[in-house]
This record gives structure tokens, C-alpha cells and sequence, in this order.
């Protein structure tokens, strides 16, 4: 009888704690209309650049994806660098990994003089910065 006690109230902390989590979940911030319009704006530009300039698209995508996890964390970040902002956000992302791989290749162009891109390098990151937009909400 005991243990079917301590069993049944050790499921009842689980689900409540279940449900807390999934209520933190639901209510982060979420992106206004504004925001969602000003991220397609950028990412049709990010995109448009691929055929011009590659390494400024890769520049472009990874602060736009800074600005949209700023804005969909709402004052959780504020005064964090990028790179602190996704040590603290692997809840935000399916795959950040991903994102940190594509993040250390706009450090490579932006710190390191005469970078040369593969084509499947830029791919890769440009594949990588909008799944983690459309992991934030932002539907690009």
C-alpha cells in the first residue's frame, strides 16, 4: 500500500512539473506582426545576397537571427553577447548544433582575412540560420 502511494505521488510531481515547464514553454514571448514582417524583409534581402556576395549574407543571416532570438526571448538575453545568448537557448532550436556550426563560420568571415566559402559551407549555414528562424517563429 506504501509503495503504491509513494509511486502515485511520485507521478503526480512529475506531471506537475510537466505542466509548469509546458506553461513557461507556451507563454515565452512570441513574435509581433511587426517583427515577423521586418524578419521576411531581411531574409528575402540575406537571400537575394547569395548571388552577389555570399559572405555578407552569411553576416546578414546571422544578425538577423540575433535580433529575432533577442526579440522572441524577450528581456531574458538583454545585454548578453550572441554567443551567450545561444549557450543559454538549445530550448529554442531543433538542432543547435546547427546553429553554433553556422555561427562559427560568420566568425570565420567576419575575424579571418581572405575566407574562402564552398559552396556546400554556404549552403549549410544559410540551411542552418533558417531553420533556426523558423524554430524562433519567424516562418521565412
Amino acid at each position: 500500500m506504501v509503495l503504491v502511494f509513494v509511486v502515485g505521488f511520485f507521478l503526480l510531481v512529475v506531471l506537475v512539473m510537466g505542466f509548469v515547464s509546458w506553461l513557461q514553454w507556451k507563454n515565452r514571448a512570441k513574435l509581433s506582426n511587426s517583427d515577423q514582417k521586418y524578419i521576411s524583409k531581411h531574409w528575402a534581402k540575406v537571400s537575394e545576397m547569395l548571388n552577389t556576395n555570399q559572405s555578407i549574407a552569411i553576416i546578414n543571416a546571422d544578425k538577423l537571427l540575433h535580433h529575432t532570438l533577442g526579440k522572441r526571448a524577450g528581456k531574458k538575453f538583454d545585454g548578453l553577447s550572441f554567443g551567450e545568448m545561444l549557450k543559454r537557448s538549445d530550448a529554442y532550436f531543433s538542432d543547435i548544433n546547427a546553429v553554433w556550426r553556422a555561427h562559427k563560420l560568420r566568425n570565420r568571415i567576419a575575424h579571418q582575412v581572405d575566407v574562402r566559402l564552398s559552396n556546400a559551407e554556404v549552403k549549410s549555414a544559410i540551411s542552418s540560420f533558417k531553420r533556426a528562424l523558423n524554430d524562433l517563429g519567424a516562418n521565412v
